[in-house]
């Protein structure tokens, strides 16, 4: 009796193997091909394909999706390069000037007409969100910036911001405590008294006053108006030239009012007793200096011309925290 053929079994195919017929097929490799990479089969790598076509067609769409995103992530990061970046390095304009603001500013040069690295002197609450724009960007704007930095660690620009933060580090440290200080005191002091907006608009009108009394500004006077709390300082001219006054505080009644002066005042004596308000004073009159605001606007135009071209960069080296892939 004749001996049976024992059967030959293919070798089973592996989940790598299939993965790499699936990229093999999506860069346009034939049937063909794709068989002898692996070395199976014509018609196994078609069965396994066909199996899985539901897997490539997800695959491709997921591809297009993280590209799309990936592009945006890119042009974001130059927008915020063009607009974002320079606008920390541009000097403060005169309050009633005609200046763009900060997001609708076009690409450009930065701004160098001014005092570089101090808010100009103004209204308190002008001099604050200065200061803001300057020194305390939002989170998003900290992750982009974080982010631009991974994508082009190469530019020279980022060694220039770097020279552009030592000059203003002593300023942003001390001006940063006492920042920092009114926020969590007042939090602390008016928690369920008052309302959490007007909570914000009375400690930028105190910090305001911290800067433009370490600046030689003078200090802005509260006035009691009923149940509000009116700044003396003009914050615009409507036309006819009649003056708008911040009002501060909006308070229940005349009595609260006065109680939320008494507390302001005392506010900015404590200011006044810490220690960073003398090195407030101090850091600021450096900043002022003709040989310190020389050496800034060297930095601020070397940080600019080095970002010139960046919006031609179709992609970034490196990835970062932000990357969609």
């Amino acid at each position: 009796m004749a001996k049976r053929r024992p059967s030959l079994k293919r070798p089973r195919i592996t989940e790598e193997q299939v993965r790499e017929m699936m990229r093999m097929r999506r860069q346009g490799e034939s049937i063909k091909a794709i068989a002898q990479a692996i070395g199976c089969h014509r018609q196994t790598v078609r069965t396994y394909l066909k199996e899985k076509r539901g897997d490539i067609l997800a695959d491709e769409v997921r591809k297009e999706v993280l590209k799309g995103e990936l592009l945006g992530h890119f042009q974001e990061l130059v927008g915020f390069a063009q607009v974002g970046l320079k606008s920390r390095l541009d000097a403060s304009p005169e309050e009633q000037g005609k200046r763009i603001p900060k997001g609708v500013r076009e690409p450009g040069p930065v701004f160098l007409e001014g005092v570089l690295g101090l808010p100009c002197l103004g209204s308190s609450t002008f001099m604050s969100n200065e200061w803001v724009r300057m020194y305390n960007p939002s989170p998003k704007d900290d992750y982009l910036m974080q982010s631009l930095m991974e994508h082009t660690k190469d530019l020279p620009a980022w060694i220039y911001w770097e020279n552009w933060r030592k000059q203003v580090a002593g300023y942003e440290a001390s001006s940063r405590e006492i920042f920092d200080w009114l926020e969590s005191k007042m939090e602390t002091d008016l928690f369920d008294v008052i309302d959490l907006r007007q909570t914000r608009q009375m400690r930028l009108w105190l910090f305001g006053n911290i800067l433009r009394r370490t600046s030689n500004g003078g200090a802005e006077e509260l006035r009691i108006k009923g149940d509000q709390l009116v700044s003396s300082g003009v914050v615009a001219r409507l036309p006819g030239e009649t003056e708008v006054h911040l009002i501060v505080a909006q308070a229940t009644n005349e009595a609260s009012s006065k109680v939320l002066h008494e507390y302001l005042s005392d506010m900015l004596q404590q200011a006044q007793e810490k220690p960073q308000w003398s090195r407030l004073q101090s850091s600021t009159a450096e900043l002022r200096l003709k040989e310190t605001q020389l050496e800034l606007r060297r930095i601020a135009k070397e940080i600019d011309a080095a970002l010139i071209g960046i919006e031609l960069m179709r992609a970034f080296p490196r990835r970062c925290s932000l990357c969609p892939v």
